[in-house]
């Protein structure tokens, strides 16, 4: 009788504590009903990323649009040139301009598409194509540390000698320009050019003093690829220009010249490395005219002389496997550094 007592009152007390529990954890809850439907969780476009349309800045007597201020800007249809004036001047640093896939037209009296004025920095610009402004496409070589990527450029230079893109240092990547004036795309100083295409009557893809030029297409210049000091020329298709690539002080690795009337490869000065190149069909494959160079692994084919080395170079054997078949059987083609011809 007792024991059953004892459990009586357990599960009395049990029930008691359950009901207790239950009560705090309601009123902990509070009502569940909301007061009101949901407010917008989600930030507005502007709020993310704050951009002025360029249509909207005023101009002056150089510009039809000036960028005056750092910030975020892009076009929201055509820009058409006016004769004596560039489309869009930046005179401010740390810019972003989106073209947003419209084209900005020029007229042959007009002065360049984009020009940067004075020494700026941390410019942008993207997403669009420039065509028949009387100067440049993008005159942007008074920038450094300028990113240039997806623009389109064509017929520029109409009344001056000026180019396609141009810029003081920074990136140029995934462009193309065509009939770009004097120089298609241009760095003047420790500019990277990648997977860029240039046909130009002048020269094609140029960078003054240290860069690196690399997965590009030159076809149809005067001369094709320029470094004048110091860079990398790498993995470049080269073809039908007058000169194809032109180094000073470089490292030209993995590239293909063909059809360049006066040479493939032209190196007129010391201290570049010429290897894994392939030059076909030019007027001479591979010429040295400096000395202090070296030359590995390169092959040439179907050149009016395939080899011209200056004394004063160092060079791998060249050896000659025309209609060799299994070329392992020619005397010196397993050499490590060798250079064929055939």
């Amino acid at each position: 009788m007792e024991t059953k007592q004892k459990r009586t009152k357990v599960v009395v007390s049990v029930l008691a504590l359950a009901a207790l529990v239950v009560f705090s954890l309601s009123g902990y809850a509070g009502k569940l009903e909301p007061s009101g439907p949901p407010g917008p969780t989600m930030k507005t476009l502007d709020e993310v990323e704050p951009r002025i349309t360029v249509q909207s800045l005023p101009g002056d007597a150089n510009a039809l649009y000036v960028i005056s201020q750092p910030g975020s800007y892009y076009l929201k249809g055509n820009i058409t040139g006016v004769t004596g004036k560039s489309g869009i001047e930046i005179k401010a640093d740390n810019v972003v301009l989106d073209l947003s896939g419209f084209q900005m037209i020029g007229v042959a009296d007009a002065l360049d598409g984009i020009r940067v004025v004075g020494e700026r920095n941390s410019i942008a610009i993207k997403n669009g194509s420039i065509r028949q402004w009387g100067e440049s496409g993008i005159d942007a070589v008074t920038a450094n540390n300028t990113r240039i990527k997806e623009i389109q450029v064509k017929n520029t230079g109409l009344n001056s000698v000026a180019g396609g893109i141009g810029i003081g240092s920074g990136v140029i990547s995934d462009c193309t320009v065509t009939n770009g004036g004097a120089c298609a795309i241009a760095g003047a100083d420790s500019t990277l050019i990648q997977r860029c295409n240039a046909r130009n009557s002048g020269h094609g893809i140029f960078i003054i003093h240290r860069g690196e030029i690399l997965d590009c297409v030159a076809v149809g210049n005067g001369v094709g690829i320029v470094i004048q000091d110091r860079g990398i020329i790498a993995r470049c298709h080269s073809a039908d220009n007058a000169q194809g690539i032109v180094p000073t002080r470089c490292y030209v690795y993995g590239n293909q010249c063909s059809s360049c009337g006066d040479g493939g490869i032209i190196v007129t000065f010391s201290g570049s490395r010429i290897e894994e190149n392939s030059v076909v069909a030019c007027g001479t494959g591979i010429r040295v005219e400096g000395t202090t160079n070296i030359i590995l692994r390169n092959t040439a084919s179907g050149n009016t002389t395939n080899y011209n080395i200056a004394a004063g170079n160092s060079y791998g054997p060249i050896i000659n496997v025309a209609d060799a078949n299994d070329i392992s059987t020619v005397s010196g083609a397993d050499h490590p550094w060798a250079n064929f011809e055939f």
